[in-house]
């Protein structure tokens, strides 16, 4: 129950909301809970002796009902459910109740109580009608509980009329709140139900205990006898109607029972599933032989060859010395010699580097050579005292650091990763070898610099070294850095090795030349004037979808050759929408409800039936929806038939092209215990068939306890294929197969969904139109935990789970899924890994497959759109001064490509890996953040740039299109439960989104959007402010904790002292940055090099003020969590401690506010320096907000590395990381695991 159903009138709201809801379920012939908004009087109660009522009463009562004829009434023993409720609670409890009222109390509560006796009553009959009848159609029930109903009008006009009576209000509003218990006959969980009615009641019977505990101890029994009834109203549900209102489904009709005809025989119960197949027929025995060869002939020739391997038997190798065609004089007679040779001694393989032993450091001076070997994670070596004489030689090092002060002769670097070294001069050269992601600057000179078989890497030239020469060999990704003439020291201006080199033959000589970016450009066009584009993708492939055409060949000489002609230059126009979508009243949701015997085995749509006589076995287990796996080696334990079964893949009918999903997004659980959520695909329209719609059909079982293995997810070829990872090395199974799965066939209560797509964008580029299709998915709760199955077009079938009606959600919050530009992924991509996106996410997978969970929060930066500068039409604007890209107009052609990058890019990143499992297994819930540039917020590029990609956001992300689903929140107006509409953002230009979800019955998240309303000046706007802290006031009574979820962290050590320096020109942190020396460039903006850190020191005094205030007048605990700044940590908003007094302890304190920051679950640490620079501010004073009596501080939670070794630093830790989050049924907490890679790249982390 929510808090306002302390107040009378927010119940009245809830029941026409239930009732307007119920009825648009009704006319789309659904049968789910029937609504309460009937106006039919008809009744079809038996007639009984009421309990006694007020002489005189001022409401209205329903009029009485017809007697039913004795033919039907005449039963000679009441149903049991019938006669426990009769004594149990109205001769025992509520007539009871009843008396002790008129002893004591006034007329007006007389007459209430009087009102909810007549309420059980009508409860009664109606559970009289349930026990005798068979369940009816829904005008039926509508007329059924119509006494109900009025019932309810009738207390809560009781209330408002008698509001005068302050001396006796409250208890009046202690009866009220009872007004709605009979909606448990509505309830698929009538126990709960009573439980939220008991709570709300109890508010105000605690008022009145409290109250009269000395003065009159006759109303605190009152009271108590009151939640009697309550507590017997629940222990009756719970043993006659668990699930809801029991029918009698051998009784009568309803009109047969109203009419007092005999009713026709109980229809019989439903046929019982058809036996399963047979099972397959057993392999063909083998050909028996034949009559015997002849003794000669061609039979005996045949005969002899047919031995097998009998035929070669005696045969020997030849050794090479035998071989007449290699021996001129073995031809020259007529006899080969015996053998000779000695068989050669097997040469020992080399061992490789990667699996050699771990070997030790090394860092001396041997005679003129200093040997630096095998240093790992060194960020202070320095080398002094050096002379002309002496050469530097680093070997075998990782992630170090190396300073060579002097002037030496030379310096070379081999087999180093991530290696940084600084030198001042040298006299000959310095040269790097097999050193991937190196870093290289020298203050002095420099001769020579050769560069050999290396990828990735920066050099840093001081003035006097720009004469040195750079020579490159089988290199790539080399960018070297010059100092800016006229700038001061530090300013650098970073160019690129040339890579691409053209060569022609002239005068019979080959002549190689540089070809230049510009050259590069333009020969990027294709005769047609358009550019090559920068990132394109294809349809998913069809092997792992089902259901698609074969390709058309391509177009020899075509720059599009997936197409038969060019594309249009401009979208086409999207075809007109099927009627069905603009008929009066459709609303997609649920479209087909049934509750029906599913077979044990199932025959998928296009396939073949199974063997007759095919009998389930215990060792192949059934799939229940949840794609398996099987691998190779299982394979060849299998028959012929049993592979084939298992390797057979669903296939779509009609059939669909994929580009991207599907995707599943989360949105809340209302009052009613439906879980709301959707699922999205993207299909190319050239591909795939639309007659009729796409439809998404999902099922669950309530009957059904989900178990769960633990499973050992450690590389990425062990998850299954999956339609949004066609490069997955093992092999995809059945539905109805074999796998590696424990389930069980499900049993005959299953429950199933088939509900449209809705089309709610059309995208329009070179590769044609594709269609983003909606479905929205609403799952009533059930008692425990349901894996929910789902299938497009009955495809292949995925899944994911919903909590039961009483569970708090289990749910994984990550950020910085991505990497930033110029980071080398390859450096975090361990052993059997495709890329450095998926080892984190695998380990996330893989606790998932141990532990479901329930919801996946995206904090902030859940795509990374750095590449979109690769895009060639945009290379003239990025290449501008920044006045100049302030006059830059919008042409059609850089407008297109934008559009056009955001709908390849995300295409891309959410069908890749590890990545689009979670996104199709674990219902996303995301929110915006970013950092904007102001200098450039009037740039018509870049103000286009933002708005399409804040409107792609909520159409990939959240499956929202603002220019279809509009921007009214109210009751039925849109889709999304849980979105809270804010303003209007100077730069996006579009009203901001966030989101307040259901996560439990004690627990709930508010994703703020940190980005519709952003400015350097603000994070959101005080509107936002508002409507969010007026939806937070209406939560629940019952709910105990707060989840912020901000893209920016609010209690992290805040630099307050650093934001003069960060804005002064001659601040050196910023002067390196922008050059990238050191691994800072992440640290400045992309666009503008202005320091990102200045967009997290700002705005959050306010909002935790509010948050305080609002902590305190709702009793709640609130939490933080935030990503962003790619490390992992934990601030504490607490009390001030005044002096002479003892600090409060947590439990105590409302200010007591955790900032859990979880960052990145793919993207680079920061460097050491930096977390070393920011961890010294973890132990310093923060005063900021001292006058609202509110300190900081952070929690030393990292006292060890994840490998066990004991760290300095123990407020932050630099590794990639993400969070599981569950509650504590034990303590009533919220526990965060924040789970920490243990080794780059290797898949595994530690909490």
């Amino acid at each position: 129950m929510s808090g306002g159903l302390h107040s009378l009138a927010t119940i009245i709201k809830r029941l026409e909301a239930a009732t307007s809801r119920l009825e648009e379920i009704a006319e789309l012939n659904s049968s789910i809970a029937p609504r309460l908004g009937s106006t039919d009087s008809s009744s079809v109660y038996p007639p009984v002796t009421p309990i006694a009522v007020s002489s005189s009463p001022t409401v209205p009562l329903p009029p009485a009902p017809p007697a039913i004829p004795s033919a039907v009434t005449g039963v000679s023993e009441a149903p049991k459910s019938v006669t426990a409720f009769t004594e149990n609670i109205i001769d025992a409890k509520v007539k009871p109740f009843v008396e002790l009222t008129k002893s004591f109390a006034t007329a007006p509560v007389i007459e209430l109580v009087d009102l909810i006796a007549k309420q059980f009553q009508d409860v009664r009959n109606l559970i009289l009608v349930s026990a005798n009848c068979q369940q009816p159609d829904q005008k039926t029930k509508e007329g059924l509980l119509t006494p109900l109903l009025a019932g309810i009008e009738a207390v809560a006009h009781a209330k408002e009329k008698n509001r005068k009576e302050r001396d006796w209000f409250g208890h009046i509003t202690f009866l009220s709140e009872v007004g709605a218990h009979v909606g448990w006959v509505v309830n698929p969980k009538p126990a709960s139900y009573i439980d939220e009615i008991k709570e709300s009641v109890v508010y105000y019977g605690n008022k009145i205990m409290q109250e009269y505990k000395s003065k009159d101890p006759k109303r605190v029994e009152w009271v108590k006898a009151f939640l009697a009834i309550l507590d017997e109203s629940k222990k009756y549900v719970l043993e006659y109607h668990a699930t809801g209102l029991a029918w009698n489904t051998k009784g009568v009709t309803v009109e047969a029972y109203q009419s007092g005809a005999k009713g026709a025989s109980a229809a019989p119960a439903p046929p019982p599933p058809p036996p399963p197949p047979p099972p397959p027929p057993p392999p063909p025995a083998a050909a028996t032989a034949g009559p015997a060869a002849d003794a000669g002939g061609v039979a005996a020739v045949f005969a002899q060859l047919n031995r097998g391997e009998e035929v070669t038997k005696s045969l020997r190798k030849v050794d090479r010395s035998e071989m007449t065609h290699k021996n001129p004089a073995l031809r020259a007679g007529s006899v080969v010699p015996a053998s000779s040779s000695v068989a050669k001694k097997p040469v020992k393989p080399i061992k490789p580097q990667a699996l050699a032993g771990k070997k030790p450091p090394k860092f001396v001076l041997e005679g003129s050579k200093w040997a630096i070997e095998y240093q790992e994670n060194e960020r202070s070596l320095v080398v002094e005292d050096t002379s002309l004489n002496q050469s530097i030689n680093i070997f075998g090092c990782k992630n170090s650091t190396i300073v060579v002060k002097g002037k030496v002769n030379a310096v070379t670097l081999v087999n180093c990763q991530g290696t940084s070294v600084l030198v001042e001069s040298v006299v000959s050269s310095i040269s790097v070898t097999r050193s991937p992601s190196f870093a290289l600057q020298v203050t002095g000179t420099a001769p020579m610099i050769q560069l050999d078989s290396t990828d990735s890497g920066q050099i840093y030239l001081s003035k006097d070294s720009l004469g040195a020469e750079i020579t490159t060999a089988k290199c790539s990704a080399i960018n070297v850095s010059l100092p800016v003439e006229g700038e001061e020291e530090g300013v650098f201006e970073e160019q690129a090795v040339p890579e691409m080199l053209r060569t022609i033959v002239k005068n019979g000589k080959l002549v190689t030349s540089v070809v230049e970016h510009e050259d590069e450009l333009l020969s990027a066009r294709h005769p047609d004037g358009r550019f090559s584009v920068a990132e394109d993708i294809a349809p998913l492939h069809e092997e792992f979808i089902g259901g698609f055409q074969f390709p058309r060949p391509p177009v020899p000489s075509h720059p599009y050759p997936n197409y038969a002609q060019p594309p249009p230059s401009i979208p086409p126009t999207p075809p007109p929408k099927d009627a069905i979508y603009l008929q009066p009243g459709y609303q997609p949701g649920f479209h087909q409800f049934e509750t029906q015997q599913i077979p044990h085995l199932q025959t998928q749509p296009g396939f073949p039936p199974q063997h007759p006589g095919y009998q389930y076995q215990p060792g192949y287990p059934y799939q229940s929806g949840s794609q398996s796996t099987i691998t190779p080696s299982q394979l060849t334990q299998l028959s012929a038939v049993e592979r084939s079964q298992a390797l057979r893949v669903a296939r779509m009918n009609p059939h669909l092209q994929f580009m991207v999903g599907p995707l599943l997004r989360y949105d809340t659980v209302d009052e009613f215990g439906i879980w709301h959520g959707a699922a999205m695909i993207v299909t190319a329209d050239s591909g795939s068939i639309y007659e009729p719609h796409p439809t998404l059909t999902y099922e669950w079982d309530p009957d059904h306890t989900s178990s769960h293995s633990a499973a050992h997810l450690k590389r990425s070829f062990d998850l299954g294929p999956h339609p949004a990872d066609p490069h997955s090395t093992t092999l995809p199974t059945s539905p109805n197969g074999y796998g590696n799965g424990h389930t069980r066939p499900p049993g005959s209560n299953v429950s199933k969904e088939v509900v449209p797509g809705q089309e709610i964008y059309v995208y329009g580029g070179p590769g044609g139109t594709f269609t983003f299709w909606r479905f929205l998915i609403q799952i009533p709760l059930g008692p425990h935990e349901m894996n929910i199955t789902y299938s497009i077009n009955s495809g292949q079938q995925l899944n994911f789970y919903v909590p039961g009606m009483s569970q708090n959600m289990r749910w994984a919050a990550y950020s910085c899924n991505g990497f930033s530009a110029g980071v080398n992924q390859d450096e975090f991509c361990g052993p059997g890994y495709k890329s450095g996106y998926d080892p984190v996410w695998m380990d996330l997978l893989a606790k998932h497959a141990e532990t479901p969970f329930h919801a996946l929060v995206g904090g902030g930066d859940q795509l990374y759109c750095d590449s979109i500068m690769r895009e060639p039409e945009l290379q003239r604007w990025i290449t501008m001064k920044p006045e100049e890209k302030l006059r830059y107009p919008l042409t059609d052609e850089i407008a297109s490509t934008i559009d056009r990058f955001y709908f390849n890019h995300y295409c891309q990143c959410f069908r890749r890996g590890a990545f689009a499992r979670a996104n199709s297994s674990i219902p996303m819930l995301n929110m915006c953040d970013d950092h904007d540039p102001d200098a450039l917020q009037n740039s018509p590029v870049f103000q286009r740039v933002g708005i399409r990609g804040y409107f792609f956001f909520l159409l990939f992300q959240c499956f929202i299109n603002p220019e279809l689903d509009g921007y009214s929140e109210g009751q039925g107006q849109h889709w999304c439960k849980s979105l809270i509409i804010g303003d209007q953002g100077p730069f996006v230009q579009a009203r901001s989104h966030s989101f307040l979800s259901y996560l439990g019955p004690q627990c709930y998240i508010l994703l703020l959007d940190c980005r519709g309303e952003r400015s350097k000046e603000q994070v959101c706007s005080r509107v936002e402010y508002d409507k969010a802290f007026g939806r937070l006031d209406r939560l629940p009574s019952n709910v105990e904790h707060l989840i912020v979820q901000l893209g920016i962290p609010i209690a992290y050590p805040r630099m307050v002292f650093l934001e003069s320096a960060l804005e002064s020109k001659l601040n050196p942190l910023v002067a390196i940055s922008r050059s990238g020396s050191l691994g800072l460039s992440g640290f400045v903006n992309k666009f503008n090099a202005e320091p990102e850190l200045l967009d997290d020191l700002r705005e959050r005094n306010c909002l935790i003020e509010r948050m305080q205030s609002f902590a305190l007048g709702k009793r709640m605990r609130v939490t933080f969590l935030s990503g962003d700044v790619h490390c992992a940590a934990v601030g504490i908003l607490k009390t001030l401690r005044q002096k002479g007094r003892q600090e409060l302890a947590p439990p105590a304190d409302y200010r007591y506010m955790v900032n859990v920051v979880t960052s990145a679950i793919v993207n680079t640490p920061p460097p050491n320096a930096v977390i070393a620079m920011v961890s010294s501010l973890a132990t310093r004073v923060h005063k900021t907000m001292h006058y609202c009596e509110t300190d900081e501080t952070m929690m030393p939670l990292f006292d060890s590395d994840p490998n066990g070794q004991p760290r300095k630093q123990k407020f932050i830790m630099g590794r990639r990381n993400w969070c599981a989050v569950y509650w504590d049924g034990r303590t009533g907490d919220v526990v965060f695991d924040i789970r920490v890679e243990r080794e780059k790249g290797q898949g595994q982390t530690v909490g």
